[in-house]
């Protein structure tokens, strides 16, 4: 009869929507996973870059304080060379200004004998 004919196309539509809903919400629930799955690489890349970066600004850090103890090193075996150095031409002035006094003893002492040798050579 009419009207179960009726009643059976609204509900036969009715399933129409129900089902275009459910596959609505099937694509949109994947759509959410896949999202969320980008999302979650996303995330972990920029993680990864950020410890990439991390350990390589470590590392800058690393080389940069050895740099700079290299340098302060060499600067510290400069002075100790420029302190040898000094010390060296210190002792050298030193032995050069005492080995003048013991030559000019040397002579006052030979001036002295010959005078004292011969004592009418050399004055009344």
């Amino acid at each position: 009869d009419l009207k179960t004919r009726i009643r059976l196309e609204q509900l036969a539509q009715l399933r129409a929507v129900n089902e275009r809903r459910i596959e609505d919400e099937a694509k949109a629930m994947e759509e959410q996973l896949k999202v969320a799955e980008r999302d979650r690489v996303l995330i972990k890349e920029a993680r990864q870059r950020r410890i990439a970066e991390k350990d390589r600004l470590r590392e800058e850090a690393e080389e940069q304080r050895k740099k700079l103890e290299r340098a302060r090193l060499e600067g510290e075996v400069a002075k100790r060379r420029e302190m040898n150095v000094r010390v060296r031409e210190e002792k050298l002035d030193a032995e050069m200004k005492e080995r003048r006094q013991r030559e000019a003893h040397v002579v006052a002492q030979a001036r002295s004998m010959r005078m004292a040798q011969a004592p009418g050579k050399f004055g009344p």
